[in-house]
């Protein structure tokens, strides 16, 4: 009886992760047709279909759900045997290139780098600059090895996981202003300092106030989103953004902050990656040690 190639395996869990042949084969590094007849080659070997056309791609027949419960343990411990490259921190030399907008930078890498250094025999890292715009792009192409960003869909062949999620506030000088209650009609009143989008889309603030007929009174339009605690000092101006970065500002100034007044969606805090990226053990080991560090940021005090 011809003997199984170990390659058709992978070939197996590859489809069975993506439920899709071309992002098997992406992920993989092989090309669709050479996915396709490993799949015929799988089909013929277990006298079964394994994969029946879905409206999302490829769905599972019963004998895969079975073949793949027996065989994915095993599977991750022959990688585990076979892997030469493991990854020991304490022993090893790292070099990595972040890519980060300056207000995600400011927020998430220093507690990152943080962590990743008290772990790290010999570390080296640059921080280069990037966008909602630009970062799949700068990831595909090698200009960063993991992006940090907030985030909205991905292509395939990148990963994106939220590390931290946060809703907004609003930022001023106690000194100069006392927020009333109710909070709403005191933001809608106030003077505001107004962080443009690059490409000059609106916000979700400007909606709000378009929506309710109401006149925003912009006293500053800036792109420069770590600049806003210098004009807001000593002013009666009022500056909207994420929260985790408002504390920040409150604890480098003379500042204070209280929740923003008016509906508005979550925004995630995310990390991105090449997908191909998490067969390097180093790589997979610093994704591993930023996650534990978002955990533990996140995590409630007891």
């Amino acid at each position: 009886m011809t003997k199984l190639d170990l390659n058709l395996l992978l070939v197996f869990e590859a489809l069975m992760t993506e439920q899709n042949v071309s992002r098997a084969a992406q992920r993989l590094g092989r090309s669709q047709p050479a996915v396709s007849q490993s799949l015929a080659r799988l089909r013929d070997w277990f006298a079964d279909a394994l994969f029946v056309r879905a409206p999302q791609g490829l769905a599972p027949t019963p004998r895969a759900r079975q073949v793949w419960a027996e065989c994915q343990e095993p599977l991750n411990r022959l990688r585990e045997t076979f892997d030469q490259r493991r990854f020991d921190p304490r022993a090893s030399r790292l070099k990595m290139t972040f890519g980060a907008a300056e207000d995600v930078e400011f927020v998430l890498l220093p507690g990152i780098m943080e962590a990743l250094g008290r772990d790290l025999y010999d570390a080296s890292f640059d921080v280069q600059p990037t966008d909602w715009q630009s970062v799949t792009d700068d990831l595909f192409r090698g200009r960063c090895d993991v992006a940090f960003t907030i985030s909205g869909a991905v292509p395939n062949g990148i990963c994106k996981e939220t590390l931290i999620k946060a809703g907004f506030s609003c930022l001023y000088d106690p000194a100069r202003v006392t927020p009333t209650t109710p909070h709403e009609q005191w933001y809608v009143d106030a003077e505001h300092l107004v962080v443009t989008f690059s490409d000059g889309r609106p916000t979700f603030i400007a909606d709000y106030f378009e929506n309710a007929q109401r006149l925003r009174r912009c006293r500053i339009s800036t792109r420069a989103i770590l600049a806003t605690p210098h004009y807001v000092q000593g002013s009666h101006l009022v500056a909207t953004m994420p929260t985790p970065l408002a504390q920040l500002f409150v604890r480098l100034h003379p500042l204070a902050m209280v929740p923003l007044p008016i509906d508005a969606k979550m925004i995630d805090y995310s990390m991105l990656w090449v997908e191909k990226r998490t067969q390097d053990p180093a790589f997979r080991w610093v994704l591993e040690r930023i996650r534990r560090w978002a955990a533990e940021r996140t995590e409630p005090a007891s």
